[in-house]
């Protein structure tokens, strides 16, 4: 089309960008040449469908070019979600992935809601990857734990289910006859916990007792 710059009637026209499946409407931007341009308003310039009007201080040649900016509108895929074994014992370990505009936050938290989780919260990847991505995380507080995935674009996935973390503190306790007080492990899912070894059977003064004392049984201080 033809605009006469600051020409009422002739100097806007209405245009509309339609994405792609998958896609939406990101941004407009206006180039003469490989040159940006000013002079160009638009009523609306974040929506798909707008006016571009040409201002009687344009000066940038007779011929532009107006694009429309697509966004990536499909969240990242989450193809796992579980509790570490073997190396990754004690740890949560996740795999994500994105093919458009490439995996490039994710965060392991205990909020139920994406937008609750802090900024700080998010772990960022130096460029975004749109192969798979496993990623591991240690926690260190109890909670109902969920893994989120975010692109490039700002669509974020959630794992579909969360995973149990319990922290379990040993209260007074020994090892190798020096006083711990309180030692802290980390129960993660729901499977079976294996307490440690304080049998009877054990020699006094090993690496898990106090000299002069035998193991007597387990207490459950919580309440539940």
């Amino acid at each position: 089309f033809v605009l006469v710059a600051g020409a009422d009637g002739c100097n806007s026209a209405s245009i509309k960008a339609v994405p792609s499946d998958g896609w939406s409407f990101g941004s407009w931007t206006v180039q003469a040449g490989t040159q940006n341009v000013s002079g160009i308003t638009f009523t609306n310039a974040s929506s798909a469908e707008t006016v571009v009007s040409l201002g009687a201080d344009y000066n940038s040649g007779t011929s532009i070019t107006i694009t429309a900016n697509p966004k990536e509108s499909t969240p990242p895929s989450i193809s796992s979600f579980v509790e570490g074994t073997g190396s990754n014992e004690g740890k949560l370990v996740a795999a994500a992935r994105d093919e458009q505009s490439g995996l490039k936050e994710y965060a392991f938290s205990s909020k139920e809601n994406a937008e609750d989780i802090g900024v700080d919260e998010w772990n960022v990847l130096s460029t975004a990857v749109t192969e798979e991505k496993t990623v591991t995380y240690t926690p260190v507080a109890s909670g109902n734990y969920y893994f989120y995935a975010k692109d490039s674009d700002g669509n974020v996935a959630k794992s579909g289910s969360a995973i149990p973390v319990s922290v379990i503190t040993y209260e007074n306790y020994y090892e190798n006859n020096a006083k711990y007080y309180n030692k802290t492990a980390l129960y993660i899912g729901t499977g079976t916990y294996n307490l440690p070894d304080l049998s009877d059977s054990q020699e006094q003064g090993s690496s898990v007792h106090r000299s002069a004392y035998v193991f007597d049984g387990w207490y459950n201080s919580s309440g539940e």
